[in-house]
């Protein structure tokens, strides 16, 4: 399962996915990423973003699944 919450995180979603894919494991691939990233019903990609998505479920066989980014406000010290 991926989490992916920008573009940075995006791309190095989609290495690990090439990875599981060339070494053809058998777990089910599950990328999350932010609802506002790319709309779920389009038909053609929009954007590099868009394409990155549409790759990491058509190649790498991804299940996507939009969320909304989790984040709060001031710092962790741990």
């Amino acid at each position: 399962m991926q989490y992916v919450t920008n573009e940075a995180y995006l791309c190095n979603s989609l290495m690990i996915l090439e990875t599981l894919h060339r070494l053809d494991t058998k777990v089910d691939r599950v990328l999350m990423y932010p609802a506002d990233m790319m709309d779920p019903d389009a038909t053609e990609p929009a954007g590099e973003k868009d394409k990155l998505l549409i790759k990491a479920m058509d190649i790498y066989g991804a299940k996507l699944t939009p969320v909304a980014v989790q984040s709060r406000l001031g710092r962790d010290d741990k």
